[in-house]
């Protein structure tokens, strides 16, 4: 917590319109400092200090190698998006999650599941609104437009979640 307070502390010094981006290295230390740099971490984005990356270095025969370990870190995003579209209707966390760069869309250079995923998120969005709105009478339709999206992704017992299949 005192680490969270230096930061918050040296933030307010800085011009009202300055960025800090905060470089995790969860390597070494006592078993558990890891996860309390995580916390740290996600204690200073609910205060605006993005988590730039976080890294973990590993030392095989000589040599060191730096691996990037955000992807992990942004998973606490994506079940927390599902937290929210669960107990509220709201998919806004899963919309900042994997909101698509707009110029990846307009080179269509998106991964079919990337596609598929916008479209699922757009199939939450719609469902939210209803919900959020109260518009009884397009809550079964929409319901059934998200369905169909869910129904159209299936995973590979294979692969990661990440390498799942879009039909």
């Amino acid at each position: 917590i005192k680490l969270c307070e230096q930061i918050i502390e040296y933030k307010s010094e800085l011009p009202s319109d300055s960025k800090i981006k905060l470089y995790i290295d969860t390597s070494g230390g006592f078993r558990n400092a890891a996860m309390l740099f995580l916390i740290v971490g996600r204690i200073m984005s609910y205060m605006g200090i993005e988590v730039a990356n976080i890294y973990y270095t590993s030392w095989v025969k000589g040599v060191c190698t730096v691996h990037e370990i955000k992807d992990t870190y942004d998973l606490l995003d994506l079940i927390s998006g599902f937290e929210e579209f669960l107990m509220f209707g709201s998919a806004k966390k899963l919309n900042a999650h994997y909101k698509l760069n707009e110029e990846d869309k307009k080179n269509n250079s998106c991964t079919l599941n990337q596609k598929s995923i916008d479209e699922l998120i757009k199939a939450m969005d719609r469902f939210s609104d209803v919900v959020n709105i109260s518009r009884r009478g397009e809550f079964k339709t929409e319901l059934s437009f998200l369905s169909q999206r869910l129904s159209n992704i299936s995973f590979d017992d294979n692969s990661s979640s990440e390498d799942f299949n879009y039909q």
